[in-house]
């Protein structure tokens, strides 16, 4: 199936230029690791936030887009110094399913009446990562809703809702879609298991 994760290998060519400058500054792959964990933080604190400042939305589609950045280089870096660990691969992985639930949960804080779905979708993802995981080499990362395509549609999610200044009922149809290519991508990785 389609997902934004076909776009990869453009993206992580487009980030060389960048990769190269952290690699000579003596950044490693562990710190870019955490700093996209940090700003999947920043990004729940955001949807928290923009309750009270709705403007803030704004901000979370080049957020999500700086998160897929950290979590493309520091594996480019780790490659590129010989530094790719098992440790670190442990450590990218609980960081990419933490920070999926630090950046997308607090979103029930600002639609409380859509909690449920909001919590659904985000452990749907949860599982769909831990799906990609222990189904064996190669890793699985069949869409149509992998971690990259989450990030789209909570980036539109916040766009929609700057532009209308509340939640209608295209939330929850919205959320109940995701709920099914949730579980279709959880499916998807695991059939050929």
């Amino acid at each position: 199936m389609v997902s934004i994760y076909s776009l990869k290998p453009r993206f992580q060519a487009a980030l060389r230029p960048a990769q190269h400058r952290l690699v000579g500054w003596g950044v490693s792959a562990d710190q870019l690791t955490g700093a996209g964990l940090a700003l999947s933080g920043l990004v729940g604190l955001v949807f928290v936030a923009s309750g009270s400042h709705p403007a803030l939305l704004w901000a979370i589609p080049g957020l999500l887009l700086g998160r897929m950045a950290l979590n493309a280089l520091d594996g480019l870096v780790a490659r590129q110094t010989s530094t790719a660990s098992e440790s670190g691969r442990v450590f990218n992985e609980m960081a990419d399913v933490g920070g999926d639930a630090v950046a997308y949960l607090p979103l029930a804080v600002l639609l409380p009446g859509h909690a449920v779905w909001i919590a659904v979708v985000v452990c749907g993802g949860l599982l769909s990562e831990f799906a990609s995981v222990v189904a064996g080499e190669p890793r699985r990362n069949q869409g149509p809703l992998g971690k990259s395509d989450r990030a789209a549609v909570f980036s539109v999610f916040a766009i929609a809702l700057a532009i209308a200044g509340q939640a209608g009922t295209w939330i929850t149809w919205s959320l109940a879609i995701l709920t099914v290519g949730t579980a279709l991508t959880i499916r998807n990785r695991t059939r050929h298991a």
